[in-house]
């Protein structure tokens, strides 16, 4: 029988396995998988946990406060802004997240947006229905000087060609 029990209050995966097994493993503790993200489903859950995670259900004050024995809340990703941190900080709860959660991901979106911006993607692909040959004159290129890709970390830019 495991020694904790960690509320896992929603997720948008398509299972809990793979944190189940972790925890399971590393930390000896029972996942409990809430079957949604309602407060009321969260206090009923919260009784017995030694510590939430949560992707984005809102984890109320309420909530915190019907978890006496929790030591821990954890976010699966960014940020922290639908957790009642004062409350946990109140009550004892250290408050975590993955500050570097799809950092990759984030800066391919990024890329891509400029680049579809720079050619006028959007403004190309809309206009094909009506064809406005007017809004479709050519696009300069720029400057073979300004061409290059840019790298940026968290820490700091350092620009790369």
């Amino acid at each position: 029988m495991p020694k904790f029990k960690v509320l896992i209050t929603d997720y948008v995966w398509p299972t809990t396995a793979p944190e189940e097994a972790v925890l399971l493993e590393e930390a000896d503790a029972e996942a409990v998988v809430a079957p949604d993200g309602d407060e009321d489903t969260l206090i009923s859950l919260a009784g017995d946990v030694d510590a939430i995670m949560t992707c984005f259900a809102q984890v109320t004050p309420n909530v915190l406060r019907a978890a006496p024995n929790c030591v821990a809340v954890g976010r699966f990703g960014v940020g922290v802004d639908n957790i009642a941190v004062d409350t946990a900080t109140e009550l004892g709860m250290a408050v975590t997240y993955v500050p570097d959660y799809c950092v990759d991901e984030v800066s391919d979106h990024v890329m891509a947006l400029l680049l579809a911006w720079n050619r006028r993607v959007a403004l190309f692909d809309n206009s094909v229905a009506s064809w406005p040959r007017t809004r479709l004159s050519p696009r300069r290129r720029p400057p073979r000087a300004a061409r290059g890709s840019w790298t940026w970390t968290r820490f700091s830019p350092s620009p790369t060609s």
